[in-house]
């Protein structure tokens, strides 16, 4: 059985991330082939997004005036938003655990994954009237951030026989070390520190699947 699957999540960020950005989303995409002994692998790719960055104004202290604002091109003052952009794929393999024998399809899904998890800060000014961070500038502040991961996934599986009510929900653990990538930060006057960081994500992710069945072939004959 091959498995098309699109989905969305919300994360809680914890270790190293939780210390630069608040809770975000994921919306995702995957193929899964499963096997006739309920085995699963398969790939998934996610963007994420967030709307805390929590060391926007550390960051971008150097372009503020004696007010606390950005000013922009026309001398007033910037309007300016900072979120949490992102995304991760993964290679991953697990197995369905059914809860009924007569539902090989339904029930226990348990799958982990190895992969590669980015982060950055994106900065969007009004109508980009302030050139200080617009382009290639922006990047000298977004302090891009990846690394290899893994993933677990624990929750449940349900393959309707109508097609309809196809869907997966559970919980989901992502651990990354990641490391910075930009080789000059504005503020910094340099490449900030390539420490090893510990980035974790923990919350819930559910979605929907369309599954396509191998078709059964055979032989007709004609006398």
């Amino acid at each position: 059985m091959h498995l098309v699957r699109v989905g969305m999540g919300g994360f809680i960020p914890m270790g190293d991330l939780a210390k630069r950005f608040g809770a975000n989303g994921s919306v995702e995409g995957s193929y899964i082939f499963k096997t006739k002994t309920n085995w699963q692998l398969g790939v998934v790719g996610s963007y994420l997004f967030g709307a805390t960055v929590k060391e926007a104004d550390a960051i971008l202290d150097n372009l503020t005036a004696s007010n606390g604002e950005i000013i922009d091109a026309t001398g007033g003052m910037a309007l300016l938003g900072t979120y949490e952009r992102g995304f991760s794929f993964f290679g991953k393999v697990g197995k369905i655990i059914p809860l009924k024998n007569r539902c090989p399809n339904n029930g226990l899904l348990v799958m982990g994954g190895v992969g590669y998890l980015s982060h950055h800060m994106r900065t969007e000014v009004y109508m980009n009237l302030a050139p200080q961070l617009f382009g290639d500038y922006e990047k000298g502040y977004d302090r891009l951030t990846g690394g290899p991961a893994y993933s677990l996934f624990i929750g449940y599986q349900n393959i309707d026989k109508g097609n309809i009510f196809n869907y997966y929900m559970g919980v989901s653990f992502i651990h990354a070390l990641t490391k910075p990538l930009r080789n000059y930060q504005f503020d910094l006057m340099g490449p900030e520190p390539r420490d090893l960081r510990h980035d974790l994500l923990l919350g819930i992710k559910f979605g929907w699947m369309l599954p396509f069945y191998k078709k059964n072939t055979s032989s007709y004959y004609y006398y």
